[in-house]
Order: C-alpha cells, then sequence, then structure tokens
C-alpha cells in the first residue's frame, strides 16, 4: 500500500508518517520509483505507535515497547511515573484549595502542603526541586530513570539527606580546570534523548553480556590493546581519567553511590548488574582486566 493507504488504514496522517519514519519507528521498503511501499504490517505497527503515542509514551520509550528486550518493563516504568504524576497533581490540587481557604500567608497551609507534596514525590523530583538549573537537570537525566521511588522511609530519608548534603557541598573540593571543562561541554551535549539511547544501549549489553561481548569481539579487542599501550597513557583521555578518579576519590564518590543504592532499589539492582556483567568481562578478557586494575591501584 501506498502512503495514502497507510494513512487511511492507520487512521493517522501523512507528517505523523514522515516523523515515525525519520525517527527509525518505521522503515518502509522504496519502489524503483522513489515511493514509499508499506504493508499491512507496517500499518498495524503505525497503529500501535500511535496509540503508545496518545498514552504520551515519548519515541524512545514506544522504540523500547515495539523492539526492546523488555516491553513490559518499559510499559511498567511509564506508568509508576504517570501515576507519580497523578499523585503530585492531586497534592498540587488540595494544596491549592487550602491556600485559598486559609490565606496565601498562612503557615499551618505551608506545613500542610510540604507534607503532602513530600508523600507524594518522587526522590527524583525532589532532587530536581532541591537543585534548580542546569546541575539538577544533569542530576535528574542521569540518576532519574532510578529515582522513581517515594522517600518512604527512615533509611531512605537518611540516604536522601546525604545524597543532598553531598551535592550541595560538592564545589567545595576543587575540580582541575581541565576536567570541569570537558563535563561542562559534556552537559551541553546530554539531550534527554541522548541519555535515554545511551541507557538502552546499556540495558541490551548488560542484559546479555556474553553475546555482546562476542558480537562486538573485535572492537572490544583493539579497544583493550589500546588501553595497555603507551599511546593511552600519553593521551588527553588517560590524563583526564586520572583527574576524574581523583577527584572522585577526593569528594567521597563512592559512598555517594552507596547511599543512593539505599535509596533506591532500582539502582542497586542496576549496580548488581554491572557487576556480573565486569566478572563476564573479566573472564573473557583477563589481560585487559588485569590492565583497569593496574590503572584502579594507581589512581587510588
Amino acid at each position: 500500500m501506498l502512503l495514502n493507504e497507510l494513512c487511511r488504514a492507520a487512521g493517522t496522517t501523512r507528517k505523523a508518517v514522515a516523523y515515525y519514519e525519520e525517527q527509525g519507528l518505521i522503515s518502509p521498503r522504496r519502489q524503483e520509483n522513489g515511493y514509499r511501499e508499506f504493508t499491512p504490517e507496517d500499518a498495524q505497527r503505525v497503529r500501535r505507535i500511535t496509540l503508545l503515542r496518545r498514552l504520551e509514551l515519548s519515541v524512545e520509550e514506544i522504540r523500547g515497547v515495539l523492539d526492546g528486550p523488555e516491553p513490559e518493563q518499559v510499559l511498567r516504568a511509564s506508568l509508576r511515573e504517570k501515576e507519580g504524576q497523578a499523585r503530585r497533581l492531586e497534592a498540587c490540587r488540595d494544596g491549592l484549595r487550602l491556600l485559598i481557604r486559609k490565606g496565601a500567608d498562612s503557615r499551618e497551609a505551608e506545613e500542610t502542603i510540604s507534607r503532602l507534596l513530600v508523600e507524594c514525590e518522587s526522590a527524583a523530583r525532589r532532587l530536581q526541586a532541591a537543585f534548580p538549573g542546569k546541575y539538577g537537570d544533569f542530576i535528574f537525566l542521569h540518576f532519574g530513570r532510578y529515582l522513581d521511588t517515594p522517600v518512604d522511609t527512615p533509611e531512605k530519608a537518611a540516604a536522601y539527606t546525604a545524597i543532598t548534603d553531598f551535592l550541595d557541598n560538592l564545589e567545595e573540593t576543587p575540580m582541575p580546570e581541565e576536567l570541569a571543562e570537558q563535563l561542562r561541554s559534556a552537559c551541553e551535549q546530554m539531550s534527554a534523548d541522548v541519555m535515554i539511547q545511551a541507557d538502552s544501549a546499556m540495558d541490551a549489553a548488560l542484559t546479555d553480556m556474553e553475546s555482546y561481548l562476542q558480537q562486538n569481539k573485535e572492537a572490544m579487542e583493539a579497544y583493550c590493546r589500546y588501553r595497555a599501550s603507551p599511546a593511552f597513557r600519553e593521551s588527553p583521555a588517560y590524563a583526564l581519567r586520572r583527574q576524574l578518579l581523583s577527584f572522585q576519590k577526593a569528594v567521597g564518590y563512592a559512598d555517594f553511590l552507596k547511599n543512593l543504592e539505599l535509596l533506591s532499589p532500582a539502582y542497586k539492582a542496576y549496580r548488581e548488574r554491572t557487576a556480573r556483567a565486569d566478572e563476564i568481562f573479566r573472564r573473557r578478557f583477563p589481560e585487559a582486566a588485569a590492565v583497569f586494575d593496574a590503572e584502579q591501584a594507581e589512581f587510588a
């Protein structure tokens, strides 16, 4: 079928189909005359995409549902986010009603509203509110997917406080200017879509590390040889890595990660998956693992 027929079959527009193709969600066959030829399966896929868009899933979430290894996990994560949004919206409504009744300057209303918001906000949203601007946005982009959890136990509350204290006092330890500039540049280039794509790629690798290493065997071997070479030790990347590890040690980054694990079961599970993947990597590339260990000992 041609484009107009697809639009009628799927109940969508030409521009929507063009957007889905641009995003790589559909890949119609091209005829010799340049026209796109769609199949009934394409129409069904477009209907599914349209439905998921109406449910307010992002492009990357839709990609995960259609083509990812764990579509149900993507749907459950989206559901949790929307349930959290609904709770926050209801708390905001209750807060506004209370302010209208009690007055905008009511101390009683302020305390009640603060309690309502704390009860419904995820750790990610609280951190984003605590650190407004690009700094908070970077934290949210990097760790937000693991922090869709309420701060609902004394242990989590203590971990959350430790995390906010760590982040709030981070600038007290001077960061080397070269490292700071590299991180600023990375933050400017790191959009939400880029982070989601990187997370999806990481998830795919961690899901089946054996297959990932086998499929990328030549690239991994070349990378390991480079990491063991004098050229790497003389490179800007080596100097930057050394600065980063030294800075992380100076500020207590390891404790920050431990508190993230206490706050977020999802982040703890992620760290466990990376540890298992590291064990597999070490078995497959023992010489490279020895080089990495020597680097870590040198920087410690």
